[in-house]
């Protein structure tokens, strides 16, 4: 009899065992996030816009939770001394906030436009991710902007940000934020990036 009880519970444990490893596999492939990096703007070496869609790639937009958990690593880095501007332009060509060239080989670049007669330093804090949502490099950046006095509109630039990213070739997608000491991550945006 104490045999068959054993037997018994040996099942019942089994059933168990088999219902939870269906539950946990479910739920894992729930959870599995996807992006599509497929979508690609192509932007030549002088930040010229050869092709692009009306997707809502670098505009400013609002990160989702897991979107802006993926800045969590950066809570460390300094914002002491940065300051805010009114504005950041998105107008071109006054700005290329979208990394040029794309595709790229080795290495593209940034340049933001800010508030008229606006001098002060921001911090740029940058992710790439694959399809996945898996960081593939990251980096964390003190840009300094610069008011031209000569300018006519008194334009206010980041000048030229140069980017390496190490990552394979492939598709990706680089989210990116600004920040200042009075108001972290005040900017963010994410576009599709290549590089081959």
């Amino acid at each position: 009899m104490n045999n068959l009880k054993y037997i018994y519970m040996k099942m019942n444990f089994f059933k168990l065992f088999l219902a939870g490893s269906f539950l946990l596999i479910a739920c894992n492939k729930e959870n599995k996030t996807s992006i599509d990096v497929s979508k690609q703007w192509q932007i030549d070496n002088s930040g010229t816009l050869i092709s692009g869609l009306p997707d809502g790639q670098w505009e400013n937009r609002t990160f989702t939770t897991q979107e802006q958990s993926l800045f969590n690593t950066f809570d460390t880095v300094s914002l002491s001394g940065t300051i805010k501007p009114d504005s950041v332009f998105e107008e071109k060509p006054l700005s290329r906030n979208f990394p040029s060239p794309n595709p790229f080989k080795q290495s593209n670049q940034l340049s933001f436009s800010f508030t008229n007669g606006y001098s002060g330093q921001l911090v740029l804090k940058y992710v790439i991710v694959n399809s996945g949502l898996s960081i593939m490099d990251k980096g964390a950046i003190k840009i300094q902007a610069t008011a031209c006095s000569t300018c006519p509109i008194n334009i206010s630039t980041s000048g030229i940000i140069r980017f390496n990213p190490n990552i394979p070739s492939g598709k990706f997608r680089l989210y990116y934020t600004l920040s200042a000491q009075s108001n972290p991550d005040f900017y963010k945006t994410w576009g599709n990036i290549q590089k081959n």
